[in-house]
Formats: structure tokens, sequence, C-alpha cells
């Protein structure tokens, strides 16, 4: 599956694949606030992981 990355209000959320204990594979959307854009990539962090892109926007708008 081809990662996206989209923005929404200076955040990026990027689509990944998570893969569970049980090897069953789920989709979440990591949430990346402006200033960890700053950082490069593989020193990032999400600010929160949610299980669907409408999720992944409430957060930002309650942050």
């Amino acid at each position: 599956m081809r990662k996206i990355t989209r923005k929404y209000k200076g955040w990026a959320i990027k689509q990944d694949i998570e893969r569970s204990g049980d090897g069953v594979e789920h989709i979440i959307f990591r949430c990346y606030t402006p200033e960890e854009l700053d950082y490069p990539a593989n020193l990032r962090s999400s600010e929160w992981d949610a299980g669907s892109l409408q999720e992944a926007m409430d957060f930002i708008d309650n942050y």
C-alpha cells in the first residue's frame, strides 16, 4: 500500500500500516505537529496515532 501524507491546519497526517501481535495489519494515521516536521524524518515522533482520518482531524481540531 502506498503511504499518503496529508496536510491539515499546518499538521501532517501520515497514513501508515501497523502490525499487531497476531500479524493483522491495521491502517493508522500518525499526526505530526508543525514543529515536529522541522526534525529529520528518522527523529520525528507522532503526537497522536489515530484509527481513522476523521479521528486524526478531530484530534488536531481539539489540540
